[in-house]
């Protein structure tokens, strides 16, 4: 779940702030057991910059403060722990992960049906996993299609794809996601917007030798005021 408010202070600057909520753990007890429940909580303070804006194009920047909490209940390492004589072995460990990132993020109309989105951030500053990265990148190029302008029908589609390693996709286990994104919402109104997005990607995780397919569905709201 993820929750954003978005203020513009003149043409060409913006402030935004965001929570976000994630959640990750097995569908039977033994992957409950083998990888425990990952959950992280935080959120990020940022500004927008416009950087150009013409008819057909938009380009824009944004530096951001990202605060994230992870909560990792892992009863696997828990024992492991014991079996090696770990000092105060924990079921629950708890991560906190602060970074502070520069990202570009823009768009391009071929004309009015058919668009072009892309955008790449980096980070820098705390990982969920210390020992493999102290940062991350995350960058995607998605193009999409509006039936509105040609044939009157309010309805969007977007696919595209995007690479991250951020901390809120891939949890505790680091490296990086490739992620497919297909989403269809509704144009019909310049008010707000409502859209259906599916995302299917694969992560790293030490428990199994095959890396997991994970499908995630999610539906978007946006009012602007």
């Amino acid at each position: 779940m993820e929750v954003r408010y978005q203020q513009r202070f003149n043409p060409w600057l913006a402030m935004y702030m965001s929570f976000t909520m994630a959640g990750r753990l097995g569908t039977d007890m033994s992957m409950i057991f083998a990888d425990g429940v990952n959950t992280i909580a935080g959120g990020d303070i940022g500004w927008l910059i416009r950087i150009k804006q013409t008819r057909k194009f938009n380009l824009s920047t944004k530096l951001f403060i990202q605060n994230l909490s992870g909560n990792f209940i892992n009863v696997r390492k828990y024992f492991e722990d014991l079996i090696d004589d770990v000092p105060n072995p924990q079921v629950v460990n708890k991560v906190p992960a602060m970074n502070v990132g520069i990202g570009v993020q823009g768009a391009y109309a071929f004309n009015p049906m058919f668009g072009l989105q892309f955008h790449i951030k980096y980070a820098y500053g705390e990982a969920f996993d210390r020992e493999n990265t102290s940062g991350y990148i995350a960058g995607g190029l998605l193009g999409d299609v509006d039936f509105m302008p040609g044939y009157d029908v309010p309805i969007g589609f977007v696919l595209g794809y995007t690479l991250s390693s951020a901390p809120d996709i891939l949890m505790s286990e680091g490296g990086y996601a490739n992620i497919i994104i297909g989403k269809i919402g509704y144009t019909g109104s310049d008010d707000f917007e409502l859209g259906l997005q599916y995302s299917f990607y694969k992560v790293n995780i030490s428990s199994v030798e095959s890396k997991p397919n994970i499908s995630l569905i999610s539906l978007g709201l946006k009012f602007y005021f």
